[in-house]
């Protein structure tokens, strides 16, 4: 049986450092835009905590993503899917840039140093499976990595990143619970449970009435290896330290009992809801899972659900692409 902590693990498993070189595989996108941004200055994408994010910066990453992509019909801009494609590749580029500078940041809040020696090992590392991918250009990743190769910034980009992972991976504590869930078809016999357990039924005796392929003891979940809603109702109700470190600080106590609907299309229980029982909230360190590749998973939610939501973040209007703007001028 799929259980729902299963699915959530595969859905993020291409947030490894290789699946993040990889991102414009999946789509490329053009911009819609009105040129600089004003007030905030014209070579800014965005802003976060009041520093600026290069707009060159994005520039390069969009310009490695098209490169990546080249050849897909997929991403063509003159269809709903390639327009489609496009728009979540936008996301995805911005928020990894968005998501750097928000590492950066809790690398100073919570002390952590990284140097530009720790960067050029990453670099190192990532050039070394650039010039295996390469002499295979049968290898289906062998455009992702031509196009890394020839655009230095992209490179140091994602080599920055992958050292302030891994620098804050080997301090991190991050919030943690215990997990027990029973899924139910519609919200009213999910309500009906919660009353249940709310007036002492017992949870274990429940879950063997809705029988064992829909009820399961998830063990103890980290922050991002459950429901993305579990994760920003439960495990991110944190507040900083008076630095603004994110490090080891334990959520508030949640509610014992409380009700989630699946995202619809979801594997087998999309659309249908979950009544999780959460126990032992706590924090535990990051590098403790000793798999490098759930360890980037549960980072990537580290600072997507906890300390993005207490960011500010601008985003700024950003000029078209060449392809969209020939488009425009055709209408």
């Amino acid at each position: 049986m799929r259980t729902l902590t299963s699915r959530r693990r595969g859905t993020n498993s291409r947030r490894s450092w290789q699946a993040l070189v990889l991102v414009a595989l999946v789509a490329v996108f053009a911009l819609a835009g009105c040129g600089a941004n004003g007030a905030s200055g014209p070579l800014l994408a965005a802003s976060v905590n009041g520093q600026g994010i290069a707009l060159d910066d994005y520039q390069q990453l969009l310009n490695y993503s098209i490169k990546a992509s080249a050849g897909s019909a997929s991403l063509a801009w003159q269809t709903p899917t390639g327009r489609q494609n496009m728009a979540q590749t936008q996301t995805t580029v911005l928020n990894f840039l968005i998501n750097l500078e928000l590492a950066r940041q809790q690398a100073n809040a919570c002390g952590v140093k990284v140097t530009q020696k720790d960067i050029e090992a990453q670099q190192k590392q990532l050039q070394s499976t650039i010039n295996s991918v390469l002499k295979d250009p049968s290898d289906p990743n062998w455009a992702a990595f031509h196009a890394l190769a020839t655009l230095p910034r992209a490179l140091a980009l994602f080599s920055e990143q992958q050292a302030y992972q891994a620098a804050l991976i080997k301090v991190l504590k991050v919030p943690t619970a215990h997990v027990r869930y029973i899924v139910v078809a519609n919200k009213s016999g999910a309500q009906n449970l919660v009353k249940q357990l709310d007036n002492g039924a017992d949870f274990s005796k429940l879950s063997q009435q809705a029988g064992t392929t829909n009820a399961a003891d998830a063990g103890v979940q980290y922050v991002g290896q459950f429901l993305p809603e579990f994760d920003s109702v439960v495990l991110a109700n944190v507040t900083p330290s008076a630095s603004g470190c994110f490090n080891n600080r334990l959520p508030k106590a949640p509610a014992k009992y409380r009700i989630f609907q699946i995202p619809a299309g979801d594997g087998q229980f999309g659309g249908q809801y979950a009544v999780v029982e959460t126990t032992a909230v706590a924090t535990a360190p990051l590098a403790a899972l000793n798999d490098a590749q759930t360890e980037g998973n549960v980072f990537s939610a580290w600072i997507a659900t906890l300390v993005r939501s207490h960011a500010k973040i601008e985003k700024y209007p950003l000029p078209a692409t060449s392809e969209q703007a020939t488009a425009a001028s055709q209408q």
